[in-house]
């Protein structure tokens, strides 16, 4: 799954257990996610982490963003 996670989760200075702690997200989903090694990933998950980052869904998961960086 492409996404921008990483570089959300790091432009607000968290690391992958503080992101987890605030989003109830389990650090190894976070992992996964971040290597892109999910296929699918439940909705109150994407919101989970956009509401701990203050951000939207769609930046981290669905921004023309995400897949310019994915081509870089």
């Amino acid at each position: 799954m492409n996404n921008c996670l990483k570089e959300v989760r790091l432009s607000k200075g968290y690391s992958q257990s503080e992101l987890s702690k605030k989003s109830n997200v389990s650090r190894q989903t976070i992992i996964d996610i971040e290597n892109g090694s999910l296929k699918w990933l439940r909705s109150d998950t994407m919101l989970k982490l956009a509401i701990a980052l203050d951000c939207d869904v769609s930046t981290i998961f669905f921004d023309d963003f995400v897949m310019q960086t994915q081509q870089n």
